[in-house]
């Protein structure tokens, strides 16, 4: 990028106007388009660029905030989330990828979290999906969704973004978050760091794991994966994967629940399960949107007896709590589990709160207990 580009586009940009213009659709009818400059889409993009080069690849974050799955250009169910969780700077959150493609608002959807990410870099964080790479969102949608309302060239530019987001991140150094999952040649965090930016996402290799590989509960090792691209993981990698590194959770997203698996999906949970927390996807299913809400804390959490609670490993708890009326909308907790005086004085506030209400596939629970 042109250091006269970069001034031009930052000259432009107003992130506070632009933000107000994208919330101003809140409560119209979904799909309503908001008003952009080229311009102003464009300094997005290249202020957010020089953001994401600026911090590292792999992000070492700390409690407490919010972690929610892919969103795919479903941008009602974007400012669903918000309106749930705490619109920004009232809560810290981290975005496992796939902004775009799918929905019909890819644009309004990746500008308001580029303009958040702008607005607080220290609070807002982004990850890579497989759908942030030019070859996948060429195809399903967003590449067409530019052309249309603006040219070619700006699409070019979101490419020149997506290949500088940051790929992992890690929470409270227990806790590892990517878009898809774990790969044979991840041994060191390291390998992770020195992942070169700016990067298209290869065919193969420790980056196209990350953003593609899937668990599967019938599978010991490494397998074929049925997407064609990268590997599926049982439970005996991620329980070594966790015990290498000191780490209790693995948080991903990147699959869907299957309508038939929902009612089920607890009572597989359990130590060394090796199977991940994945709710329904938003665009398959938009009247029953599920998310999903993590909270670690350095403080034991105490929650009344219910149903729904099933014991993952031992110190974790997971609840489901009953869909919003109003907005649709569920939640999952997770938490550390009780110790007495916590019974008694109730639950801390403290520590990590990872929701996604609205979104369509998220959280992997420890030792990637799977509830598919």
């Amino acid at each position: 990028m042109q250091k006269s580009e970069l001034k031009m586009a930052e000259g432009e940009l107003n992130v506070d106007s632009l933000i107000s213009r994208l919330l101003e659709v809140r409560g119209c009818r979904p799909g309503k388009i908001v008003q952009m400059t080229e311009a102003e889409v464009r300094g997005l993009c290249i202020k957010s660029r020089e953001i994401f080069l600026s911090q590292p690849i792999l992000l070492e974050l700390e409690a407490p905030l919010k972690i929610c799955g892919d969103i795919h250009g479903q941008y009602t169910d974007l400012l669903r989330l918000f309106e749930y969780g705490g619109f920004p700077p009232e809560a810290n959150y981290l975005f496992l990828g796939d902004y775009v493609d799918r929905g019909k608002q890819s644009l309004e959807t990746i500008c308001l979290l580029l303009a958040y990410k702008i607005k607080y870099p220290e609070n807002f964080f982004l990850l890579r999906g497989n759908h942030e790479c030019a070859s996948i969102n060429r195809i399903y949608g967003f590449y067409d969704e530019c052309k249309r309302r603006f040219n070619i060239k700006l699409w070019k530019t979101f490419t020149d973004c997506f290949n500088c987001l940051p790929i992992a991140a890690i929470i409270d150094e227990k806790i590892f978050c990517c878009h898809g999952g774990l790969s044979p040649d991840l041994q060191s965090m390291e390998h992770i760091r020195r992942i070169m930016r700016p990067t298209d996402v290869p065919d193969t290799g420790l980056l196209c794991d990350l953003l593609w590989s899937d668990p599967d509960k019938d599978v010991q090792g490494w397998g074929e994966n049925d997407r064609g691209v990268s590997f599926t993981f049982g439970a005996d990698v991620v329980s070594k994967f966790l015990n290498r590194h000191d780490l209790d959770l693995i948080c991903r997203a990147h699959q869907i629940l299957k309508p038939s698996e929902k009612k089920a999906k607890y009572q597989y949970s359990g130590v060394n399960s090796g199977r991940p927390v994945t709710p329904p996807r938003t665009a398959q299913a938009p009247k029953k949107s599920v998310g999903c809400l993590l909270h670690h804390s350095s403080s034991r959490m105490s929650h009344s007896p219910d149903p729904g609670i099933v014991h993952c490993p031992p110190k974790w708890i997971i609840k489901e709590a009953a869909t919003d009326k109003k907005t649709r909308q569920g939640h999952v907790q997770f938490s550390q589990k009780p110790d007495k005086q916590q019974e008694e004085t109730g639950p801390s506030e403290a520590g990590l709160q990872c929701q996604t209400p609205a979104i369509h596939r998220s959280l992997s629970a420890n030792s990637l207990a799977d509830f598919l």
